[in-house]
């Protein structure tokens, strides 16, 4: 087994982790996220729908 079909074999099984830990949803895998800016963008969307209320009075 290659190096690389490891990593892509640990990878595939940490996502599958972080879906199901605690035997609810966590995580949702997103492949349209491949960038660290991406991911930064949509944990920016997911904090301003998640806290509207907390987020009204900030400039």
């Amino acid at each position: 087994m290659t190096v690389e079909t490891n990593e892509l074999n640990f990878e595939d099984q940490l996502i599958h982790y972080l879906v199901n830990i605690g035997g609810t949803k966590q995580w949702e895998y997103l492949p349209e996220i491949q960038t660290t800016d991406q991911l930064w963008e949509n944990f920016k969307h997911i904090l301003e729908i998640n806290n509207p209320d907390k987020l009204m009075d900030v400039s």
